[in-house]
């Protein structure tokens, strides 16, 4: 999660609110389109403003980081019995969304 911060610049509700269907593996690209309400955990919300929707280039390595990171999850979610279904892309080992509160 940090790495992709550095990556991307994206603000961390952008971050947490990134979804699988977001990411554009082929074209390398990061579609910014919504938040996470990471405070009070109701779910998604509009971004800060509306020039904040765009779509971001991605870096080759952080394209690879997180195909092997929906690899991983997929797997282990799999065995956890574990429905992902907001699709969130960063989540702790708890399954939540990743902040102070959970860490």
């Amino acid at each position: 999660m940090i790495l992709f911060a550095l990556a991307t610049g994206c603000r961390y509700g952008e971050i947490v609110g990134l979804t699988w269907p977001d990411i554009d593996f082929n074209n390398k690209t990061v579609n910014i389109n919504k938040t996470y309400d990471y405070i009070t955990r109701v779910g998604f919300k509009p971004t800060k403003t509306k020039s904040s929707v765009r779509s971001i280039d991605i870096d080759t390595k952080t394209c690879e980081l997180l195909k092997e990171l929906k690899q991983i999850q997929r797997k282990l979610f799999f065995k956890q019995g574990f429905k992902n279904t907001n699709q969130l892309i960063f989540l702790n080992n708890r399954h939540y969304i990743v902040s102070e509160y959970c860490l």
